[in-house]
């Protein structure tokens, strides 16, 4: 663990071998007592809950762990009821890891937004994969392989710099909401496309896959 209580790469690189060996294997035995779309949505939901256990253990002990489980818990729960299109089931467990990770190791908007481009990029790495070898223990090792990369992203606290450049740091945090918010709506469009395309994706790729594990 590094001193900042982020993950390392090395903790990641090890977290990554574990968690893909264990969800092929989940996958496996799911499969042995369920269809496909439902072995393949208990292993993101097992294999989602694991790391978000990974990750609490790796921050240490600092409040929120609990209200990180409940929440994903009842995310987790509520995906499984209302049972979404499977490249959406899947999509929903990749953001609410992103959400939590940042909500554990960010601070301010910048590396929140970096951490949701690695889930989004490990997604994309993970299904291409598993679709060009129709292993589910290559996809799951390329996803968790770019999640490890988790270790270089940037963690801005608030406060640090900003003073010792004379700035006020609440002016500074008013600002970047500002800037936010108008980059938020400039790119709704843009993103509510991109969601409908990765969508569409994610649900081919993911079909793929559950007949390559029968």
């Amino acid at each position: 663990m590094s001193r900042a209580g982020r993950p390392s790469f090395a903790d990641g690189l090890v977290a990554a071998a574990a968690l893909s060996v264990a969800g092929a294997a989940l996958l496996a035995a799911f499969s042995l007592v369920a269809g496909p779309a439902a072995a393949l949505r208990g292993t993101v939901a097992a294999l989602g809950l694991a790391y978000l256990l990974w990750l609490l253990a790796e921050r240490g002990r600092r409040p929120g762990g609990v209200t990180a489980v409940a929440a994903w818990s009842g995310g987790a729960a509520l995906a499984w009821l209302l049972h979404p299109p499977l490249g959406v089931y899947l999509l929903i467990h990749v953001g609410m890891v992103s959400v939590l990770r940042s909500l554990s190791f960010c601070s301010s908007p910048l590396p929140a937004v970096a951490d949701l481009a690695l889930a989004a990029l490990g997604t994309a790495f993970g299904l291409w994969a598993g679709v060009r070898t129709g292993s589910a223990l290559v996809a799951l090792w390329c996803f968790f392989l770019v999640q490890a990369l988790v270790a270089a992203m940037p963690s801005v606290r608030r406060g640090h710099g900003t003073r010792a450049l004379g700035l006020d740091p609440a002016d500074v945090a008013g600002s970047a909401r500002v800037g936010a918010r108008a980059d938020v709506a400039a790119r709704a469009d843009v993103d509510a496309q991109a969601f409908e395309r990765a969508h569409r994706a994610a649900e081919a790729a993911l079909r793929r896959i559950a007949a390559a594990s029968r």
